[in-house]
């Protein structure tokens, strides 16, 4: 039998949660790149990481939660883990729906290639 939680313990979805290390890393690259941005934006049903005008987002993907190929098992993904991705493809396909071009960026890319990153992020500069 599962336990219920209570309608005061669930997580608010239009509340902003703090940043992570992943994100403040990200904001700081895009304010030294001088790229206008939006913090937490809602588009639609759904919220993003970040927004840069005119029609972009940007994801910002921890390895862990979102199931990156870098930490996959070898014996492949749990359908909880499935039911992760799959979430993503769906938020993703929403969005280019939309119009909107759709930037991830995984906390193992930036672990491991900071300037990679920032190059991707310069040609978000409008």
């Amino acid at each position: 039998m599962s336990k219920l939680v209570p309608f005061t313990a669930r997580r608010k979805h239009n509340a902003k949660r703090p940043a992570s290390g992943l994100d403040k890393t990200v904001y700081a690259l895009l304010k030294v790149l001088k790229i206008p941005f939006v913090k937490e934006k809602k588009i639609g049903r759904c919220h993003v990481d970040v927004f840069v005008e005119p029609q972009t987002i940007v994801e910002l993907a921890g390895c862990y939660w979102h199931k990156h190929i870098c930490l996959q098992p070898a014996h492949g993904w749990s359908p909880e883990d499935e039911a992760v991705l799959a979430r993503d493809v769906a938020r993703f396909a929403f969005f280019k729906s939309m119009g909107y071009k759709v930037v991830v960026i995984w906390e193992c890319e930036l672990r491991g290639g900071p300037d990679k990153v920032r190059a991707r992020l310069k040609k978000l500069k409008p």
